[in-house]
């Protein structure tokens, strides 16, 4: 029997078959295969990968102290506004992630709620939202505070992460949590990219 193809699996998710499974298989096909292919007018994605965060990201004055930093970049030809990036980054994560979320923020202490609005990013308070950048809070009863900074430099799409760390268990939870954190923002930067493409793009013939 012939091997159904991502694309075919597309198609076959819009009837509603799996659609966190297959957004992923395509987004990771889209963006850790990358070959050359006729028509797409130079919209290859790449993988994410750490970046040294803007020295203006002090100016904003997001927290008294940092005690972690970190960034992610990846280059896209899409153009977004950062608040389109952070809503792609966190609400375009796959379900299983969202859900496991909800396990994080009950952890940390932090509110959440889980459908988007005008206000909060998947739980996250919208501290700033502009056209250079938007900025994101949570704001935990074990004393961590986290901010998630969407920027878009030219040809790219920016994460940048800081923590506080008030607590010892803050300090201790984060020992845990840091390493996670750093691969799912990779990963997760790299999704919202490659989904952003598929996006973009007009419906094929076959469709």
């Amino acid at each position: 029997m012939r091997q159904a193809s991502v694309r075919e699996c597309c198609r076959s998710n819009r009837a509603g078959h799996h659609p966190d499974f297959v957004d992923d298989l395509y987004a990771l096909k889209e963006t850790w295969f990358i070959r050359s292919r006729s028509g797409r007018s130079g919209m290859q994605p790449t993988r994410a990968a750490p970046a040294q965060a803007p020295a203006a990201i002090a100016d904003l004055n997001l927290l008294d102290r940092v005690d972690y930093e970190d960034a992610f970049v990846v280059d896209t030809a899409v153009r977004r506004a950062p608040e389109e990036w952070m809503r792609g980054f966190l609400e375009g994560a796959p379900g299983w992630f969202r859900a496991a979320w909800v396990g994080v923020f009950k952890t940390l202490g932090a509110e959440f709620e889980q459908h988007g609005t005008a206000d909060q990013v998947l739980g996250w308070k919208i501290l700033q939202n502009g056209p250079a950048e938007i900025a994101i809070a949570l704001d935990a009863t074990v004393g961590l505070k986290a901010r998630l900074i969407a920027l878009t430099p030219t040809g790219q799409a920016m994460i940048v992460t800081l923590v506080s760390l008030d607590t010892r268990r803050a300090r201790a939870l984060w020992v845990a949590m840091a390493p996670l954190h750093r691969f799912f923002a990779q990963y997760l930067l790299s999704r919202a990219a490659a989904m952003a493409i598929v996006a973009s793009r007009p419906p094929s013939p076959e469709s």
